[in-house]
């Protein structure tokens, strides 16, 4: 797909997809939420498979696994501080209302802030 649409619009589809997905699932029930959970994995796959080809779109191949592995420092940094997030709400009985808020509009955020990313003005090997 990205091929198709391009990186970046592929990125700010799936993280919209994810935003409003979010918003959603903990109200859901049966089935529709396991619908929801599917479209939030398969969006997250999504974008570990768009992350690569950007990197090396904007950043060149010469220092690929480097820059890739900074890349995925920062999603790995957001994976643990969503979870710290996640189990102190959890661990205070407050519900995962906020929780799930607060993913849904870092999502949205992240969708803007792609939106505005600029592309690479050479070639870069």
């Amino acid at each position: 797909i990205s091929d198709k649409i391009g990186r970046k619009n592929t990125l700010i589809t799936l993280m919209l997809i994810v935003g409003v997905t979010i918003l959603f699932v903990n109200s859901a029930t049966t089935y529709l939420m396991l619908v929801l959970i599917g479209l939030i994995g398969f969006s997250f796959g999504g974008l570990l498979g768009v992350f690569p080809s950007l990197t090396a779109d904007y950043y060149g191949t010469k220092r690929m696994g480097v820059n890739y592995g900074l890349v995925m420092l920062g999603f790995s940094a957001g994976a643990v501080t969503f979870s710290a997030i996640v189990g102190y709400f959890k661990d205070h009985n407050l519900g995962f209302d906020t929780p799930f808020l607060i993913a849904s509009i870092a999502a949205f955020v992240g969708a803007v802030l792609v939106f505005f990313l600029k592309s690479p003005k050479t070639n870069l090997k």
